[in-house]
């Protein structure tokens, strides 16, 4: 895998104001404070799921007493495939928002998936899958979130790069670069 420490430069550049100073200043708190609290409210939820999937924001649950419950269970989990399924199973959420949910709680350790990330893992042969999320195959979304997540945290000790999220915006960058689609 080619160096991605330029590619983390490059998104910094490209999406500072639109996507990164917007999760810095806002969502990593919103995280941190449902660490604390045990969950996410449905305000809190949104405000995610509007970053990652704005264009999909009314499929998202309308229902906060649901939204409250699964993301109490997913924060207490610690299993990544049950965590996963709590998340999945509020309805309009998929692997990308899950992943952006769990970022938002420890960029360290959990990257969010993207197609342009998914995708440049692809073109370098780290993945078989052409697309890591296939809509109602919840199953699937989830075995290829945690794959992607093992390649994030190998990459992340290989390249010394700071955290999972930082290989997420690298790749991402770098399969826009690729003019993939």
């Amino acid at each position: 895998m080619r160096d991605l420490k330029p590619y983390i430069k490059k998104y910094e550049k490209c999406f500072y104001e639109k996507y990164e100073k917007p999760f810095r200043e806002e969502l990593i708190p919103i995280g941190q404070r449902a660490l604390y609290k045990g969950y996410f409210n449905r305000y809190e939820f949104k405000k995610i799921y509007k970053w990652k999937a704005s264009r999909a924001l009314k499929n998202l649950e309308k229902n906060e007493e649901k939204i409250i419950n699964n993301t109490r269970k997913a924060l207490a989990e610690t299993d990544i495939t049950q965590k996963l399924k709590c998340l999945l199973d509020i309805r309009g959420v998929r692997a990308a928002v899950a992943s952006a949910v769990l970022t938002v709680i420890d960029p360290v350790k959990f990257g969010i998936i993207d197609k342009y990330a998914w995708k440049a893992l692809r073109r370098e042969k780290l993945v078989k899958t052409r697309t890591f999320d296939s809509g109602k195959a919840k199953k699937r979304g989830i075995q290829n979130y945690v794959e992607y997540l093992e390649i994030l945290r190998r990459l992340k000790e290989n390249q010394r790069i700071q955290t999972a999220h930082d290989v997420d915006k690298a790749l991402m960058m770098y399969g826009k670069d690729l003019g993939l689609t």
